[in-house]
């Protein structure tokens, strides 16, 4: 049954002159034929968009978080904030004195190592000796080219769902740059708020039915007990969180909501709950620099263990690699014309030169240590947040400034859980800034999250605006989006409040000589302002929008009568599913709303 919306006008003449006297009698007359009047609206022709909007910081696209690989002490700083930097340039020195304590000690080790393979062979041996450490540094050399070279190909350490791909094809990355993260579905946990009382009595693998929408019910069971958690209120019966592990889930993605049903385990009725998906998030990070040759996966994608990821191209570990294998094939081919045919029965020989390797590569690692101590810059752009000062202690791992290219600016907004499907990559978007006034930048949609984040009872999801033409814009600015989902130009369209939907077919009232009758009409694109119309009416036809029914009752007039002039407006209904569709479109009809002045009906 449709839903009429009735809203009651009391018109009061209290405007004094020619207009009360225009609007008295306007009036009476209206009540003296007691016929009802109408307010039209006319199809014309226009455009019709929807968008969604969200407010946001701009920040730089290109922005690294520079971390310390070691622990040490800041003795230098080399660069301020806002200074312009290259890749690769120095920015701070550190001093840790243990690291320098283990170089020492390495050196020494292979300096001992090779002093006993020198006593070990007799004065006529010096050139088999000297070509055999050749040998040993050759092979360790190939090897190290070998393993980087193997490094240029990504594989997924564990199965699960890529989340994120940090990374574009045909761009430069340092080594440790984080390249995918990967969500272990086949892990993923379910958790749920649960009265401490009734957590104790829930054993490790009790079952649990956890319901998430659009994957229906599953049977999980308690993966880790709470009796012994202490509430953060206070309250010893105030909720603890429990964890759910859940049966693998195609789709499951972390930050979905769902409800948990508990039964049993002494419970006098089943404990209902709230609760959401956690993340069990991987990340997979380069091995060595290079250039981005061929992304395999996308986010989304279902991965297992050992699946190609990436391709890194690095033409420079492809030379060094053949130089070592060159190296290796002549220093080879020297020691087998100054041995031949000498051998090694003790096996001493090859004992130190086994122990010599050792030595070597242990000090390549303190070697590769104490360069960490220089903090330097890994892309060309600007300095910020750079607040530490010389003589401060940090710690591995900890954040030391950023480097950003502010030519490339983006801004990132949250979209809830009902707008996110309606948001593609690629999509146009207008940005304005409160500090930039008058003006409007355009941008375009380059990334949405997965990865919802579950607040209040809503997921959010974050989308990400890159913007064509960012001059005058600064990171930190807070920025308005509105992202065009949908956009006709030139169609047909007609007020939303003049269209009702009843079980998938649009009505309007028309005007049938003195008859109000419905006639079905076609639609398209529907805005909380505006429907298209595809078919049913033309350009300029008219549709009743208002039906004002004029009625008498007695009162005290003020200019000496006891009757008043009242009216009943009746606006089209809206169908609550209709006005639920307008509401999650939310946008602005850009021309006027097609309304006009009360008519009544000619010949009545």
């Amino acid at each position: 049954m449709r839903k009429k919306v009735i809203s009651t006008v009391v018109i009061v003449a209290l405007v004094a002159g020619g207009g009360w006297w225009w609007t008295s009698r306007r009036a009476s007359s209206a009540a003296a034929s007691n016929q009802p009047q109408y307010i039209f609206a006319t199809a014309q022709r226009g455009d019709i968009r929807s968008t969604i909007s969200g407010t946001g910081p701009v920040a730089s696209v290109n922005g690294v978080l520079v971390k310390s690989n070691q622990t040490g002490t800041i003795t230098q700083i080399l660069a301020k904030d806002g200074d312009r930097v290259k890749a690769g340039q120095v920015i701070m020195m550190l001093e840790n004195e243990s690291l320098t304590a283990q170089l020492k000690q390495a050196q020494v080790d292979l300096a001992n190592n090779q002093a006993s393979l020198e006593n070990l062979l007799n004065p006529q041996a010096t050139a088999v000796r000297a070509q055999m450490l050749k040998v040993e540094n050759a092979k360790l050399t190939l090897k190290q080219r070998q393993q980087d070279v193997e490094r240029l190909t990504v594989t997924a350490p564990r199965s699960g769902i890529i989340t994120a791909v940090k990374v574009t094809a045909g761009s430069d990355i340092a080594s440790n740059a984080v390249l995918f993260n990967i969500f272990d579905d086949a892990n993923a946990t379910f958790t749920v708020p649960v009265p401490q009382s009734i957590a104790g009595q829930l054993a490790v693998g009790h079952p649990v039915k956890v319901t998430v929408p659009g994957f229906g019910q599953v049977e999980g069971t308690v993966a880790k007990g709470a009796a012994a958690a202490t509430p953060t209120s206070g309250n010893r019966d105030a909720n603890v969180p429990v964890a759910v592990a859940l049966p693998t889930i195609p789709g499951l993605r972390p930050g979905m909501v769902g409800q948990a049903v508990i039964e049993g385990a002494g419970l006098d009725q089943p404990i209902q709950a709230n609760g959401s998906v956690d993340a069990d998030l991987i990340e997979v990070r380069s091995q060595v620099a290079g250039s981005i040759a061929a992304i395999n996966v996308a986010e989304g994608d279902r991965i297992a263990a050992g699946d190609l990821l990436l391709r890194l191209a690095s033409d420079s570990l492809q030379i060094q690699l053949q130089q070592a294998e060159n190296d290796l094939a002549t220093q080879e081919q020297s020691l087998k014309n100054l041995l031949e045919p000498a051998n090694d029965p003790s096996g001493q020989l090859r004992q130190l030169t086994a122990k010599i390797e050792q030595s070597q590569i242990t000090l390549a690692t303190r070697q590769a240590d104490l360069a960490d101590l220089q903090v330097k810059a890994p892309v060309d752009g600007q300095i910020s947040s750079l607040t530490l000062r010389v003589g401060e202690k940090v710690t591995s791992n900890a954040t030391l400034f950023r480097v950003a290219d502010y030519g490339q600016m983006q801004i990132t907004i949250s979209v809830d859980e009902l707008d996110v499907a309606k948001t593609k990559v690629g999509q146009r978007a207008e940005i304005t800034l409160d500090a930039i006034a008058g003006k409007t930048y355009a941008g375009k949609v380059s990334k949405i999250n997965p990865e919802g984040v579950f607040r209040n009872d809503i997921a959010t999801f974050e989308v990400t605006i890159q913007v064509d033409q960012p001059t005058g814009l600064m990171a930190g600015m807070n920025a308005t989006v509105n992202i065009v989902t949908e956009e006709k130009l030139g169609v047909i369209w007609l007020p939303a409040q003049t269209v009702t939907v009843r079980q998938g077919r649009a009505f309007v009232q028309v005007l049938d000589g003195t008859e109000v009758k419905q006639k079905e009409v076609q639609v398209g694109v529907r805005t909380s302002g505006q429907v298209e119309i595809t078919g049913g009416l033309n350009e300029k036809d008219q549709v009743i929008q208002t039906i004002i029914r004029p009625s008498t009752q007695s009162g005290f007039n003020l200019f000496g009568g006891n009757r008043q002039q009242t009216q009943t407006q009746t606006t089209v209904p809206v169908d609550p599913t209709q006005r639920q569709q307008m509401r999650q479109q939310g946008t602005v009809p850009r021309t006027g709303t097609g309304t006009q002045a009360p008519q009544t009906p000619a010949g009545r």
